[in-house]
């Protein structure tokens, strides 16, 4: 009985070590995974990024070609010897609205290339959470203000223009040019 004892106690001691070992095997490859997956998730965040700035610019460029378009009709309708104080007062204010929309996306672009800045370790699963928690409010102020500027538009200004017996030309700053 001694000698089954010890035979199984020594087969314990022995085999004891290679189970660490795999123990330590399956460990690897689920770290491996999880750098894998924090890297597609920066990846994804990164493309995101840049496709918002890439939109961010193009909408910015619509709204510098819109204004610049009613700056023409403003001239137009002045040279004509009609009354234009009301929608120059109108396109000032739209330009303001321009300009809060410019700080509001700026003050997101700072808090989202923090995402960029973070790492893979597991602390930085927590941070992105806090980051993007504390960029939503922000977002969804950058999307009213988009919203705020095209009912600008189309409510105030096109009347202004209409009003000037000017035809607006396009729907809007938010409106796609061909």
């Amino acid at each position: 009985m001694k000698k089954a004892a010890l035979f199984l106690t020594s087969v314990a001691v022995l085999f004891l070590p290679l189970t660490n070992v795999a123990f330590a095997e399956e460990n690897k490859p689920q770290d491996e995974f999880n750098q894998q997956r924090c890297e597609r998730v920066h990846q994804r965040s990164e493309k995101r990024l840049d496709r918002r700035e890439h939109r961010q610019d193009k909408k910015q460029d619509r709204f510098a070609k819109r204004s610049e378009q009613l700056n023409k009709q403003i001239e137009k309708a002045a040279s004509a010897g009609k009354d234009t104080t009301k929608i120059k007062t109108d396109l000032e204010t739209l330009k303001q609205k321009v300009e809060k929309l410019k700080l509001d996306q700026k003050a997101l672009d700072e808090i989202m290339a923090q995402i960029k800045a973070l790492g893979c370790d597991k602390s930085a699963k927590d941070k992105i959470k806090e980051i993007r928690e504390k960029a939503k409010p922000i977002f969804e102020q950058v999307k009213a203000d988009r919203k705020d500027i095209h009912e600008f538009f189309r409510n105030v200004i096109k009347a202004d223009l209409e009003a000037l017996g000017i035809k607006p030309q396009g729907q809007g700053p938010g409106a796609h040019s061909n």
